[in-house]
């Protein structure tokens, strides 16, 4: 049946509604499946060799190597502001805790800067 008011060639089929056009064509996990399998396999054999194929690379072919570690690496890396939603008194209290820990792991040297560069940086609160 041709769609109304169109080309008479467009939509002739000798399907009913609802009816597959290809009800034996390909099934839709297989190539789920076979990426399961491909990566168990890989899995497998990392398992087994991947030691030893990893210090082979790294001596054989170090750019080679260097490409692959790289391009294990996300593309692109979004840093976000941690501090971007907390209060001044938050801020203080993020700052004597790191104060308070580092004391425990055996002291610091003060490394406040003096009170002039402190105010030099805008829109920090001074840090007592």
């Amino acid at each position: 049946m041709a769609r109304p008011g169109g080309n008479p060639n467009l939509w002739k089929s000798g399907f009913k509604k609802g009816q597959s056009g290809n009800p034996g064509g390909k099934l839709r996990h297989m190539p789920a499946e076979l990426q399961k399998d491909l990566l168990t396999a890989l899995v497998d054999d990392f398992k087994e060799h991947g030691t030893q194929a990893v210090a082979a690379a790294r001596e054989e072919s170090p750019i080679g190597y260097l490409k692959v570690c790289a391009s294990l690496l996300p593309k692109e890396v979004k840093v976000r502001n941690v501090t971007e939603d907390l209060s001044v008194e938050d801020l203080e209290e993020v700052v004597v805790r790191l104060r308070d820990e580092v004391e425990a792991a055996g002291g610091a040297r003060d490394v406040t800067p003096p009170k002039e560069e402190r105010e030099q940086v805008s829109g920090l609160p001074a840090v007592h």
